[in-house]
């Protein structure tokens, strides 16, 4: 009665694939993904290339002046664009961790996660394009003009780094388990 294990559902479903061993120790055999491709540190130090540089442009538009200009329209994208970075970069290092061989779980919360982060940045600045826009439509330029341009190179730059490691990560060649097919 003891021995029976309790399975997990939803989010913590990957704990159904550890059991201990005689010794007490924690043991996955669950399935695996292997990077296919021959360049895993190439692959790696591009990631976090497009990785450094989104961080990079996220940071200098919250120091341009320009986006934290009191204007709530400015403040909330980057907010969002600052978090959806925070876990573009937290991916990467747990992919970085994880190696040239993943588990199914960690390959689902980084390598098939990765598009969709850089999605929500894609969005957020886009919603700070738009931001910048409208309070530059309410609130005039007043003599910032080129601030406020600067802020809005910025989010496109983000934007469009966003959009390449997007594009990057689904090229990426990964082998896993073969499709469980339904009879």
């Amino acid at each position: 009665m003891a021995d029976k294990k309790k399975k997990q559902a939803g989010r913590r479903a990957y704990l159904n694939d550890f059991h201990r061993d005689l010794t007490g120790a924690y043991i996955y055999d669950g399935s695996h993904f292997h990077f296919a491709g021959d360049g895993w540190k190439q692959a790696l130090l591009r990631l976090w290339a497009l990785g450094l540089v989104l961080v990079v442009l996220v940071l200098a538009g919250g120091f341009s002046g320009e986006t934290m200009a009191h204007c709530v329209f400015q403040i909330l994208p980057y907010l969002v664009e600052v978090g959806a970075v925070g876990s573009v970069v937290w991916a990467l290092v747990r992919l970085t961790s994880g190696g040239e061989t993943l588990r199914a779980y960690v390959y689902k919360a980084t390598v098939q996660a990765l598009p969709g982060r850089a999605v929500l940045v894609m969005c957020a600045a886009g919603a700070g394009i738009l931001g910048t826009v409208l309070c530059m439509i309410v609130h005039g330029t007043a003599g910032r003009l080129a601030g406020l341009l600067l802020c809005l190179l910025l989010k496109a730059a983000l934007l469009a780094v966003a959009w390449l490691l997007r594009r990057y990560v689904q090229t990426l060649p990964w082998e896993g388990p073969p499709e469980e097919t339904a009879d």
